[in-house]
């Protein structure tokens, strides 16, 4: 049985990740800002609303034949709200991700559940504490993969044993997760820091080489502004540090958003991944419903090798806010 040139370099990419031996890093979206539960359990419930629906889609490296695709669904109620104090939050939501990469050969499941507690200082800012539990599970679809081992006259023989009996004892972990946050507001204004570390825990995983590994902690800090500028212009501003082992991500950017009409609003910006890409950014808001694109331009070396990569990324976010300041100040309701 003969294989393409696709499944020798699926061999060869997985040859290279055994030699390394590289620990396994947390997917990463461009639109971090629209996925709030993979960046900052304390996120979790902080809308100004009873719910939060949101749905992100990334293909990375399209050009490459060999995608990686990450999907997430989550979901945010608040609770208690005639319970608490006024200003207070309280907010549980649940998480679910899957990440395939190596053409699908390798797929990566993730479920996680999270609380948040969000304390009024006053009418103007909040202080909020999350935590959040994630389970995570991979599989090697070894139907799209071929071996060395495997290769005979023919060429590539699916029939014949792989001999890589690692790969098929990948064991599922459980993480731990928390982050802390800070929002003021007023009616030009609203502001708001955060800082998260994922995997507090270091759960043991298995890999190609090294069964006694552990999946690094990863640590987040992430900040924004938004400013009205009268009826129906703002300026809204973001940053994101994030390192997790060796790999070190830094986001800056914007957006400027203009009111259609009382029920709907555009953005247009953009971000800069330090050392690694560009990206516009463009979204489109209708009563709590918003749909963004995004699109990855890359800058880094790998440009060289492949002049058409890069990453596109959608998402949907869904938000009931309780009065239009919230609507039109930040759509992700932070």
């Amino acid at each position: 049985m003969r294989y393409n040139m696709k499944k020798t370099w699926l061999v060869l990419a997985w040859g290279v990740l055994a030699q390394m031996g590289v620990q396994a890093q947390d997917p990463h979206f461009s639109q971090y800002f629209a996925s709030p539960l993979t960046l900052n359990p304390a996120l979790t419930g902080n809308i100004d609303g009873s719910l939060r629906i949101a749905s992100n889609y990334r293909q990375q490296w399209w050009a490459t034949g060999s995608p990686f695709n990450t999907m997430t669904l989550s979901f945010e109620q608040r609770l208690l709200e005639n319970a608490i104090g006024q200003f207070d939050r309280f907010g549980i939501g649940g998480l679910m991700m899957a990440d395939n990469s190596m053409s699908g050969a390798l797929r990566s499941t993730y479920m996680s559940l999270s609380s948040s507690y969000h304390k009024g200082l006053g009418e103007r800012h909040r202080l909020g504490i999350g935590f959040q539990a994630t389970y995570g599970n991979r599989v090697v679809d070894f139907s799209r993969l071929s071996f060395y081992n495997q290769f005979d006259t023919e060429g590539f023989n699916l029939g014949l044993p792989s001999g890589e009996r690692a790969l098929a004892t990948l064991k599922p972990t459980v993480s731990m997760h928390t982050g802390l946050m800070y929002t003021y507001e007023d009616e030009q204004k609203r502001l708001y820091a955060g800082f998260s570390n994922y995997h507090l825990n270091r759960p043991r995983q298995t890999v190609v080489n090294d069964s006694l590994s552990r999946i690094a902690q990863r640590y987040t800090a992430h900040a924004g502004a938004v400013f009205l500028t009268g009826e129906a212009l703002r300026i809204s501003l973001h940053g994101l540090w994030q390192q997790q082992a060796k790999s070190n991500q830094i986001n800056v950017g914007g957006a400027l958003g203009y009111d259609l009409d009382k029920l709907s609003a555009v953005y247009a910006g953009g971000w800069y991944r330090f050392g690694d890409a560009i990206y516009p950014y463009f979204s489109y808001v209708r009563n709590g419903l918003q749909v963004a694109l995004s699109w990855d331009f890359t800058v880094s070396g790998i440009r060289e090798a492949l002049p058409r990569n890069g990453s596109v990324e959608i998402s949907l976010t869904y938000s009931k806010p309780n009065n239009s300041f919230q609507k039109r100040a930040m759509p992700w309701n932070y």
